[in-house]
């Protein structure tokens, strides 16, 4: 293995904790939990503008669809902080106009690759392939046993986000006007 191999590898374990014990369950985690928690970690690393974060108000994810399973991943997130707000517990919309009041929408695989009309404060990740390069800001890809993502930088602006230079390092590429950077 190449020592950049192993250097990036390195740098996304410890950019995104992404070990079983940071998921702080007995058992391996399945996909869900792990994309789950991928996404958490994702949203450490994430910048909103201050009037998307009401004060005292939870953070909030939101899910596209109702999917009991999902619900169940991100619950396994319970007690967790981003920005110094506890999570409140996944909700599930239906509609664009029902985001109001999210921070992350999380978009399963079973609602496609299309990503919601952009929306100041939104992060959106999505799991079907070609998530980021539809719009969404960051997508999830599969690199054979592993969990990658791509991060849409054009997206991350018109939503008004920041995405930390540590996030866009251990992405497997990073899109913006001029195209996809490995």
């Amino acid at each position: 293995m190449s020592a950049l191999l192993v250097k990036r590898c390195c740098a996304a374990a410890l950019a995104l904790g992404l070990a079983a014990s940071a998921l702080a369950q007995p058992r391996a985690a399945g996909e869900a939990e792990l994309k789950a928690a991928f996404a958490y970690r994702i949203a450490l690393f994430v910048e909103w503008p201050a009037e998307s974060l009401p004060a005292g108000a939870p953070f909030q994810i939101c899910s596209a669809g109702n999917d009991a399973a999902w619900t169940a991943a991100f619950a396994a997130l319970d007690g967790k902080k981003v920005q110094g707000r506890p999570l409140a517990p996944l909700r599930a919309v239906l509609r664009d106009d029902e985001l109001r009041g999210c921070q992350l929408l999380f978009v399963p695989q079973r609602e496609g690759r299309k990503a919601p009309p952009a929306a100041a404060g939104l992060l959106t990740i999505g799991e079907s392939e070609g998530f980021a390069v539809a719009g969404g800001v960051v997508g999830f890809v599969r690199e054979g046993t592993q969990l990658r993502f791509d991060v849409n930088r054009d997206a991350a602006a018109r939503a008004q986000l920041h995405l930390s230079a540590e996030l866009l390092k251990v992405a497997r590429s990073v899109i913006d006007g001029a195209g996809a950077k490995p």
